[in-house]
């Protein structure tokens, strides 16, 4: 059973072992690169928390607040 810590130690890993692809990805997006927008990467999204049980996933990219475009 997953725990919020090995969660996160989790999209920790997956933000050390980016592919080339997603390290010209993240040049770009970083620091609210583009239309001062923020993207985070590979966080942790619980969704869900049923009798002890934590589902979640783990998205490569997403920004909050997508209906103010």
């Amino acid at each position: 059973m997953a725990s919020r810590r090995s969660i996160i130690k989790l999209a920790r890993e997956l933000r050390k072992r980016q592919t080339p692809a997603e390290k010209i990805l993240w040049r770009e997006l970083r620091n609210r690169q583009l239309n001062s927008v923020k993207f985070f990467r590979q966080h942790p999204l619980i969704y869900e928390e049923d009798r002890g049980r934590i589902h979640f996933f783990i998205p490569d990219f997403y920004r909050i607040g997508w209906e103010n475009s």
